[in-house]
């Protein structure tokens, strides 16, 4: 079990002195990087000292500050020279962007855009010899044709976690479950992941609710109201950012927290551990990544940046449990469990219409 306690060229014959100093300031900097990610400093020095990193920028309305926030975690995971540039999630915007980050001469290009996009992202790039680092969480099953394109694509394979966790919490928190989540989540494959999980350990998904749909919105007491009179084993919840804390809040006002077992995605058990503290104890996620204090967002960027110096495996793809504890009064977050790789999680069959639907008319 692993746990964390709170305590513990233009090329020239003749290169100016500025010019190698700042060429070898460059190398030593991604040689660092390389070191503190576990790589090869010298390969990355070589390969990269010189050229800036491109970054496409998501350009999300429901989420602002994902874009600056993707960029942070990326200058985390590698401190290089990135050009950032805000992309919107249409081909026109993504075939600007390509061009512009092709006008600044880098050699490779992170990106976290729609990966429906990324077929025409990357020939425009492939023909500039600039290789494409396509960033994903992993929330839609996979496709064939990204596995056709010379693309390095590198994801936290939300949908098989979502179907290995589905399994796991049919086995050991009860039979019936809950799933709640946001209009947008609903969006993509990740909710039929868990409930045919859920489903494949004998469980049943006994209600679920989109509470914040166009057309019916709810308020979190009638989401809380929703699951009483439902009577679950256990609710799992899909939501991101305000809605997440506001769950999470309501969650131990209306005492249900520590009496109905709470699981949910990476961000829910982020948000119960911020706004409950040592309250949130026995909230349950899943990660896909080793380190247990790192956000998705962080796990993500390191492994783009892991891709980019050029360092073969990009992690350990394995899926974990988490839970969050607490000691003398304060929260972190243990490994519970270790429910194997994401090799091993056989493609989804859909056997209903399927929840990807929704994605690309949301606008982002």
């Amino acid at each position: 079990m692993q746990t964390q306690s709170p305590k513990s060229q233009n090329r020239t014959d003749l290169i100016s002195r500025r010019h190698f100093l700042q060429l070898s300031k460059g190398a030593f900097g991604l040689g660092l990087a390389a070191v503190q990610l576990g790589l090869q400093p010298a390969r990355a020095a070589i390969a990269h000292a010189a050229s800036p990193v491109g970054v496409l920028l998501p350009q999300s309305t429901l989420y602002p500050a994902l874009g600056a926030q993707w960029l942070s975690a990326l200058e985390r995971a590698l401190p290089t020279q990135w050009r950032p540039v805000p992309m919107d999630g249409n081909w026109t915007s993504a075939k600007h962007a390509a061009e512009s980050l092709i006008d600044e001469r880098v050699r490779w290009v992170a990106s976290m855009a729609d990966p429906r996009l990324t077929p025409h992202i990357a020939p425009l790039l492939a023909a500039q010899q600039v290789r494409l680092v396509s960033a994903d969480f992993g929330a839609r099953l996979d496709d064939d044709a990204m596995d056709a394109m010379d693309v390095d694509a590198v994801s936290l394979y939300q949908w098989q976690a979502n179907w290995t966790f589905g399994n796991w919490q049919a086995q050991h928190a009860g039979k019936r479950g809950f799933i709640l989540m946001s209009f947008h989540e609903s969006g993509y494959d990740t909710p039929y992941a868990f409930q045919s999980g859920f489903e494949s350990a004998g469980g049943e998904i006994v209600g679920t609710l989109v509470h914040d749909a166009p057309v019916a919105k709810r308020s979190m007491s009638e989401v809380i109201d929703q699951i009483r009179n439902t009577q679950p084993d256990v609710v799992y919840a899909l939501l991101q950012g305000a809605a997440a804390n506001a769950f999470a809040t309501a969650y131990r006002t209306t005492g249900l927290l520590g009496h109905l077992p709470l699981a949910g995605s990476p961000f829910v058990l982020q948000a119960a551990l911020q706004t409950l503290g040592a309250d949130a104890a026995g909230v349950q996620s899943w990660r896909t990544w080793r380190d247990v204090t790192a956000d998705p967002l962080t796990a993500l960027a390191k492994r783009t940046a892991q891709r980019i110096v050029g360092g073969g495996a990009t992690d350990d793809a394995t899926i974990y449990v988490s839970e969050v504890r607490a000691q003398q009064g304060q929260a972190y977050v243990a490994s519970i469990a270790n429910l194997g790789r994401v090799q091993q999680v056989a493609p989804l069959k859909f056997t209903g219409p399927r929840t990807g639907w929704l994605h690309s008319y949301l606008g982002i």
